[in-house]
């Protein structure tokens, strides 16, 4: 099973901004923020 930091990161590199990051994977953009970082 992938950890899902690493699939937010893998869309946030596709996708290249937090919002929209946030709307593909149906998080917030906090959520997404706070994942990246803990990257």
């Amino acid at each position: 099973m992938i950890d899902p930091r690493l699939r937010t990161l893998r869309v946030f590199d596709e996708c290249g901004t937090v919002s929209g990051t946030a709307e593909l994977t149906g998080l917030s953009p906090s959520a997404v923020s706070a994942q990246l970082r803990e990257l």
